[in-house]
């Protein structure tokens, strides 16, 4: 079901980068961040081994996006244009106005409010042109630095799953958090 109809795909400018789509040149940048260990720790899919995973990966996102069921930015930084970090919206929920938010970022970049702008940047951009009522995050307990970005973003915690996801070889909580349209 198409959700949005862009012809060109959004372009949001932020102080420290700028959120855009990814291209097939991207796809070495995008497997920089997806084959590290670190920045994939609570990230629950499998490690990049080759590039030509992350080119697939941003296939796949453009045709997401093309079919109007999916938005997904490339963090690019803004001196060198090199993709720094993803954020989007890729489970949207049409018949509950709803869309989970995902975002990863480089580690160089960590604790320098990047993410939290770029997070705050997208829902007012999604509320904005969306018929969304509502944003969730899902989160891994443990990941506090996450969880204290989307609650510096606004979000509320909505719910606690207990050992709710297998996870490299253990269950992990999950906290869900959620963002409506009037907390913006």
């Amino acid at each position: 079901m198409r959700y949005f109809h862009w012809k060109e795909f959004p372009v949001i400018q932020l102080e420290q980068a700028t959120l855009r789509g990814m291209l097939p040149s991207d796809a070495e940048a995008l497997f920089v961040l997806r084959s590290n260990p670190q920045i994939m720790h609570y990230v629950p899919r499998p490690l990049a081994t080759h590039v030509d995973e992350a080119a697939q990966l941003i296939a796949a996102i453009q045709q997401g996006f093309d079919e109007g069921n999916s938005l997904t930015w490339g963090i690019a930084e803004h001196t060198s244009n090199r993709i720094i970090g993803t954020l989007g919206f890729w489970r949207i929920e049409p018949d509950n106005h709803r869309a989970e938010i995902g975002y990863l970022l480089h580690t160089h970049y960590h604790g320098k409010g990047l993410m939290q702008t770029a997070i705050q940047s997208a829902c007012r951009f999604a509320f904005d042109t969306l018929p969304l009522h509502s944003i969730e995050a899902k989160i891994d307990s443990t990941n506090i630095a996450s969880l204290k970005t989307i609650e510096r973003c606004g979000f509320r915690r909505e719910a606690h799953f207990r050992e709710n996801f297998f996870h490299k070889g253990q269950f992990v909580d999950t906290y869900v958090y959620g963002l409506l349209r009037s907390d913006v």
